[in-house]
């Protein structure tokens, strides 16, 4: 404790003291993430969790996991639970942090029977991602479930990188959608922004709206090889 302040030193058992402590659902519980690389995989289903760094390139919550790695507690391999940071609670919101994952899937991709890595999962509704920067390659963001607002953020990624499910819905304000190389090469097709899952009885009125968005890439992708969006399933 430092002038009455809890402190620790990593995010996750800074979380996990509130999770223990057990305040209210309505009650704002607020982290200050000091300049650093954290590395850890979080998953919280606390409601009011807000994270708030120094910057995206000083305070950077980090971790290397693909839906095959195996989860060394339960000894099965993660799939869709293989985030960096799975939120599961409600008003979950993050400013002026990374959140990445970093997974070295040019290299490394081929090795695994799915290289599919998570940086963000949001599960919870009314979600505010405000000044961040969401990295990975192959599905960087799940928006799983509930309403989520992001704000001058940037996110990286070359398949699908962007995807979730029909309960899962974004409204995108100012913010830059950079497109990776999936390879060491260039390829004619490098992947899609966007991947939604749906059924005739649950499609949204909307999914994911882009206003004054940036839509870029690394500098290496040939033109035409990255598409807007794709179908996640035969009924999206």
């Amino acid at each position: 404790m430092v002038n009455g302040v809890e402190t620790f030193t990593s995010v996750k058992d800074a979380i996990n003291y509130y999770e223990t402590v057990g305040y209210a659902k309505d009650v704002i519980k607020v982290i200050n993430v000091a300049e650093g690389e954290y590395k850890a995989k979080i998953t919280t289903a606390l409601d009011n969790l807000v994270l708030i760094g120094e910057g995206v390139t000083k305070s950077v919550l980090t971790y290397s996991a693909v839906e095959s790695t195996v989860d060394p507690v339960s000894g099965a391999q993660y799939g869709l639970k293989c985030a960096t940071l799975h939120v599961q609670g409600e008003g979950f919101r993050a400013y002026n942090i990374a959140i990445r994952n970093d997974f070295d899937y040019k290299n490394d991709n081929k090795k695994e029977s799915s290289p599919q890595g998570l940086a963000l999962t949001i599960e919870g509704d009314q979600a505010v991602v405000e000044n961040c920067y969401l990295y990975g390659n192959q599905d960087t963001l799940y928006l799983k479930k509930g309403r989520t607002y992001f704000k001058n953020t940037q996110i990286d990624g070359n398949i699908d990188f962007i995807f979730g499910e029909a309960t899962g819905l974004a409204y995108f304000d100012t913010c830059t959608i950079k497109a990776l190389n999936k390879s060491n090469k260039q390829e004619k097709n490098n992947g899609y922004v966007t991947a939604m899952k749906a059924s005739e009885s649950d499609k949204p009125d909307y999914g994911y709206i882009f206003r004054n968005c940036t839509f870029t890439d690394d500098g290496t992708l040939l033109d035409g090889s990255m598409s807007l969006g794709r179908p996640w399933g035969a009924k999206a």
